[in-house]
């Protein structure tokens, strides 16, 4: 990660001894709901399928309903999670 808040991705994070499955990750619904740390739904879902593939499998969850609905959801939670 980078950015604000760096050395908090979910494999950073888990390389100091959290456990992965342990590990949500929480995005804003919205660019407009936070400061920072909105990232397109469907890039996310990339990023959740990359993820998968490495062991992580906790789950993904938004800030801000309703501006985070289940399209939100469907695109966020790529391919890997049906």
């Amino acid at each position: 990660s980078g950015g604000a808040f760096p050395g908090s991705s979910v494999f950073e994070i888990a390389a100091n001894g959290v456990d992965l499955n342990k590990l949500v990750i929480g995005k804003p619904g919205t660019a407009a709901d936070a400061t920072n740390g909105f990232i397109d739904p469907a890039t996310l879902g990339t990023c959740v399928d990359q993820a998968k593939a490495k062991g992580w499998s906790a789950g993904v969850m938004a800030f801000q309903f309703p501006d985070a609905d289940a399209a939100w959801v469907k695109a966020a939670k790529g391919t890997s999670f049906q």
